[in-house]
């Protein structure tokens, strides 16, 4: 399958570029970045996504597909046994694969190798970019074995949509900004942490209902519109929070 045909004309990679660079238009960054992705599953296909800023005392994730409490995971421990970080191309905007750097039999018997059976993917590709002098974005997709790995097509695909996905991220947003009460914080951090309602109900002591008053309040101060949303939303300003 790592052989397999791959085409795409001018105009579907224009279409592309144009999702990712139109303006957001009430849009949070997190839904502009998952539309754009979506095109590009339709030219790349893939079945993880994870965009997420690395700073010197942070990482702040902008789009995940991965269930919160792994999405967290990654960032406080799968990170730094990750074989593709101490390869990453930094500032060159060129996409890395995990086959570059490790042999599947290398992986298998690496720390890692627990991430991607979490994850149910095998084939990862990232690509990397300079935000600032202090930052970098990094845009991960994954597929499963069974859609073989990324060709020479797809990665420089990826190459091409990258400029514009980092355009999408913020700059300086605060979590005060967007006006949550403490309790309305409280429980949309434990749902980023991957606390269901009643979970969240028992940690803080309050009912059932009230959770889900105060997870209806945090969506509509923040302009998300799930769960998933809300955690990335958090897990970006907040920074990430050992569970």
């Amino acid at each position: 399958m790592g052989n397999r045909s791959v085409t795409f004309s001018q105009e579907e990679v224009a279409r592309l570029i144009s999702i990712a660079s139109s303006p957001r238009h009430g849009r949070t960054v997190t839904e502009q970045l998952d539309e754009t992705l979506d095109a590009l599953d339709g030219l790349l296909p893939h079945t993880l996504r994870f965009v997420y800023t690395l700073r010197p005392a942070s990482a702040d994730v902008h789009l995940s597909t991965m269930e919160a409490r792994f999405a967290n995971d990654y960032l406080t421990h799968y990170r730094f046994c990750d074989p593709m970080v101490p390869h990453a191309p930094r500032g060159e905007n060129r996409v890395l694969c995990l086959s570059d750097v490790v042999t599947r039999g290398e992986c298998d018997r690496s720390e890692f190798s627990e991430a991607l059976r979490r994850g149910a993917i095998d084939h990862v590709a990232g690509i990397w970019t300079r935000l600032d002098e202090a930052s970098q974005l990094f845009v991960v997709v994954a597929r499963p074995r069974s859609m073989g790995d990324f060709v020479p097509k797809e990665r420089s695909l990826f190459e091409v949509v990258l400029p514009a996905l980092a355009d999408c991220v913020p700059r300086g947003t605060r979590l005060a900004d967007f006006g949550l009460s403490p309790m309305q914080l409280a429980v949309a951090r434990l749902a980023a942490a991957g606390l269901g309602d009643r979970e969240i109900a028992r940690e803080l002591e309050i009912g059932f209902a009230s959770v889900r008053t105060h997870l209806a309040r945090a969506f509509e101060k923040t302009g998300t519109h799930s769960r998933t949303a809300l955690a990335a939303l958090l897990l970006t300003l907040d920074g990430p929070r050992m569970c």
